[in-house]
This record gives structure tokens, sequence and C-alpha cells, in this order.
């Protein structure tokens, strides 16, 4: 699943699993009728639609197309993006951790790590209970523990903040 966010639009894009060249833009069924970077043409909602590709910054995840003649910036995100982002850890090429966010409501049973604390991509930082199952929350690269905001035995809600780091 991708989610494509224009400068007034989000939509959900899914591709069949079978071919790339049909899926569902939010929900509704879409096809291709052939695929490369320059003249494409889509058939949506019962009408044919010619798009092409202007520019692709792969770094930052962001596209140029032209879409019946006019052109729209959009910024293309995968589901991990949207999870990582969810949890207040910011993706890019160092993997840097600003801070996190609880990625579903639940409890905190234990917090692993403390204040001033080193912390490498894969430790676990908190075990976080919920629909009675333990969540073990990793680091996803390296990073100092700025402040711990939780505490074990606390619930949780989704989006809250739980560990600032430096």
């Amino acid at each position: 699943m991708f989610q494509i966010t224009t400068a007034n639009r989000i939509f959900q894009l899914t591709f069949d699993e079978q071919s790339l060249l049909e899926g569902k833009l939010n929900e509704m069924p879409f096809s291709l009728s052939d695929f490369d970077t320059h003249s494409n043409t889509v058939f949506y909602q019962g009408k044919k639609h010619a798009f092409e590709f202007i520019a692709v910054d792969e770094a930052n995840k962001t596209v140029i197309l032209r879409i019946n003649g006019v052109k729209y910036d959009v910024k293309v995100e995968e589901s991990i993006d949207i999870l990582l982002n969810k949890m207040g850890i910011k993706r890019g090429s160092d993997l840097k951790m600003n801070e996190l966010k609880a990625p579903m409501p639940g409890m905190v049973l234990k917090v692993l790590v403390s204040e001033g604390m080193e912390v490498k991509k894969g430790d676990a930082l908190l075990i976080l209970e919920a629909m009675k199952m333990e969540n073990n929350i990793k680091a996803i690269g390296d990073a100092k523990v700025k402040s711990i905001i939780c505490k074990a035995g606390k619930a949780v809600e989704k989006n809250q903040l739980l560990i600032i780091f430096e």
C-alpha cells in the first residue's frame, strides 16, 4: 500500500499482486495500458487519463506528475513510512530517531532504557502490551536517550510521546 499526498488530497494506492498494471486508487479499480517513465495511459472510473512522470526524487520520495496536462507535486509513502511517522521516527538514510510515539494504545509493561543511555539499531526500548500481546519496541537506528516520558504500568494512547532522543 502506498499513500500519495498532493497539495490538497490524500490517496491510497494498492497494486494487484499479480500485475503492476492493475490496482485500486481509494478503493476504486484502475488499470494501466502500459508503463514507462514518459507517456502512460490509465483507466480510472470509466475514463481514460494520460499521465507522465516529469521528475522522481527517490531520496525525498517525491514525484512530479503530469495528468491530463496538469502538473502535480506528490509525496509517495509506503506502509512502513506511515507507521514510522506515526511512531515519531523519522526515516532517512541514517534512520535517526528524534522521538518515539506509541504506535497503538496499550500499557507500558517495562521501559528497557534509561536517560543518557546510548542505544544501537535493534536494541529493545520498551515493552508495550496491546490487545493482550506484548510488543517489543526496538530502535531503528543509533541514538542517545534524552528523556523518558512514559512510565511502566501506565496506559498510553496512540501517538502519545514515549521517549525523546538526542
